[in-house]
């Protein structure tokens, strides 16, 4: 059987076809992602085709893929200078060039658009995929379970908007951080917490806050006082307050430092840690 080295018009036909039933709806109708890939060979030639065993050890691998709901192409298509455009921002961060290409799923839209890009900027393509069919979140592939970051992360649009982000997703957790805003009521403190990710189950951090107070002269003492902030599953922001014993003659009063600790460190499932930012 003749090894398949280049990607045409037909295998284009062919890939979509197979990454329709292996997507099983996933991903998108390939459709639109199939004709930004012909447009590109016709443009620019055949890809050529690789296998994961040619490609040396300490080469940059760029997989390519798109964001959202793929219905939105139908209606705003791609500019045609995104690829050229987060490929040099990939390159810019690594120091080095990008070797090749990959499809991070197999099904949809996303099984298509690595063969444009490889087709206009004349890169190979590595035969592989990030789980073999499609899925509905980036980090849904076997390089995730290997200890392989989603991030850093390059985006862009047809505009030209571009960004590049790190985040603390590393293998399959995430870590909430939380901050504590402190703000002053009528007698005593109150205390917000707001971590980055939802909570998966049911949380309370107890804050032990420091609060000076200043007393008429400019003289100063200190109150302790203990605040349980609770978090309900799959939110992330949650609400205390905290009455001091103030006494008289003072002028004002502030925190100072506090102390946090977690009901648990992580959620049941261990993919959400918990750590203060």
């Amino acid at each position: 059987m003749k090894t398949l080295r280049k990607l045409g018009i037909q295998q284009i036909e062919d890939i979509a076809l197979g990454a329709s039933l292996l997507g099983a709806g996933g991903g998108g109708d390939p459709y639109i992602g199939k004709l930004m890939a012909i447009g590109a060979v016709r443009e620019c030639g055949e890809v050529t085709l690789i296998s994961p065993e040619e490609v040396p050890d300490d080469a940059l691998i760029m997989p390519i893929a798109m964001m959202g709901a793929p219905t939105v192409l139908c209606e705003k298509g791609i500019g045609g200078t995104e690829y050229k455009r987060i490929f040099e921002m990939v390159e810019r961060y690594f120091g080095r060039k990008v070797y090749a290409t990959m499809p991070m799923e197999a099904g949809g839209v996303n099984s298509m658009l690595p063969i444009a890009a490889a087709a206009r900027l004349g890169l190979p393509m590595v035969d592989c995929d990030g789980m073999g069919r499609a899925f509905p979140e980036l980090q849904m592939v076997t390089f995730t379970i290997g200890g392989v970051s989603a991030t850093p992360m390059a985006l862009t649009d047809e505009k030209g908007n571009s960004a590049f982000f790190d985040s603390f997703v590393t293998g399959i957790k995430t870590v909430s951080c939380f901050t504590f805003s402190f703000s002053k009521i009528s007698g005593g403190i109150e205390v917000v917490a707001e971590g980055t990710y939802p909570v998966m189950n049911d949380l309370t951090i107890t804050l032990n806050p420091t609060v000076t107070v200043v007393l008429r002269g400019g003289a100063t003492k200190t109150l302790t006082c203990t605040m349980n902030v609770k978090i309900e599953a799959d939110r992330m922001r949650g609400r205390a307050s905290a009455t001091l014993d103030l006494g008289t003659g003072y002028t004002d009063y502030f925190m100072t430092d506090y102390e946090a600790t977690f009901s648990r460190t992580a959620s049941e499932n261990g993919m959400v840690e918990y750590a203060v930012r």
